[in-house]
């Protein structure tokens, strides 16, 4: 048991580091210097109080690392997170709009919606082996399909908007639309031959 308890151990800790990055995405380095600051304080005043406990006594002053730790979360703003910089139009990558979406359908451009947020694992993973690969970029060059972001780290009314409209409330979120304005809803899990297939196969014949 004792050897089970410190495997558990494990995926506590991989949560944590998961948890600590999500928030120095969100409230930069000072935001992650404060949550990191409040988490050690309340480990500290647990292990004291265990350790205390282990001697058949009270908590008494081991209590005041957590105590300290809740008065700073409770008193503390962590900074607001920087305005999130529009992505730039690079190459053939644009920031998501519901109008931008129609103005491309409308043109005969091939679009692939990606709907993301930096907590979302998934979407992460999927943006590693499906999505920023050299094939699929290659594919999505040479068939001109234009890939259209929609950030969700901070919410975002507009983003949420669209998603009810497909009836959906959660991400990650994929469409593909053809030149002849076919909407594709792709699986949540993605691959880069999935997303090669769908460049190729959305070619006017």
């Amino acid at each position: 048991m004792e050897t089970f308890r410190r495997l558990l151990a494990i995926p506590m800790l991989l949560t944590a580091i998961g948890l600590a990055w999500v928030l120095g995405r969100q409230s930069g380095v000072d935001g992650l210097s404060l949550g990191l600051l409040i988490a050690t304080l309340g480990a500290l005043g647990l292990w004291w109080i265990g350790h205390r406990q282990s001697r058949g006594r009270r908590a008494g002053t081991a209590a005041l690392p957590i105590m300290a730790a809740l008065l700073l979360a409770i008193a503390i703003d962590l900074p607001r997170p920087v305005e999130a910089t529009p992505i730039a139009s690079t190459g053939k990558t644009e920031p998501f709009s519901e109008t931008r979406l129609a103005e491309l359908q409308a043109a005969g451009q091939p679009v692939f919606v990606d709907m993301t947020a930096d907590w979302c694992l998934v979407c992460q993973v999927n943006k590693r082996v499906a999505i920023d690969r050299p094939d699929t970029h290659a594919a999505f060059d040479k068939e001109g399909v234009v890939t259209l972001v929609g950030d969700w780290t901070n919410g975002d009314p507009a983003i949420t908007r669209f998603l009810a409209s497909r009836g959906r409330n959660s991400i990650p979120y994929y469409l593909f639309v053809t030149p002849s304005g076919e909407t594709r809803e792709l699986p949540q899990i993605l691959t880069s031959e999935l997303l090669i297939e769908q460049a190729a196969s959305g070619k006017p014949s």
